[in-house]
């Protein structure tokens, strides 16, 4: 049977208990990350916590030793929800 590397080209990874705790990278998640990159597969982030950009986010995939990804591979709550009030071409809002 053919593995998961040779069967998706895209890898969608969450953040927060996934790839990171807190501060620290989770236990062989910079390698899997690496292995992946290394093998051609597109990685992208998602974490449902708001509060950082993801500029912030990209700087810390960097700090815990993953490598640089840019922050338009990264999606937050917040950057889904303006993408999608975007698409529906709204300018303005106010957030509760």
């Amino acid at each position: 049977t053919m593995g998961i590397l040779g069967k998706y080209k895209n890898f969608v990874l969450d953040c927060d208990g996934v790839v990171w705790h807190g501060s620290l990278a989770i236990s062989r998640s910079v390698e899997a990350v690496s292995k992946l990159r290394n093998a051609g597969k597109n990685v992208v982030f998602v974490t449902n916590n708001s509060t950082k950009t993801r500029k912030a986010y990209a700087l810390k995939l960097e700090k815990l030793g993953f490598g640089t990804f840019s922050p338009d591979s990264i999606s937050t709550s917040a950057s889904a929800a303006a993408d999608y009030i975007h698409s529906q071409g709204i300018r303005k809002v106010y957030a509760i």
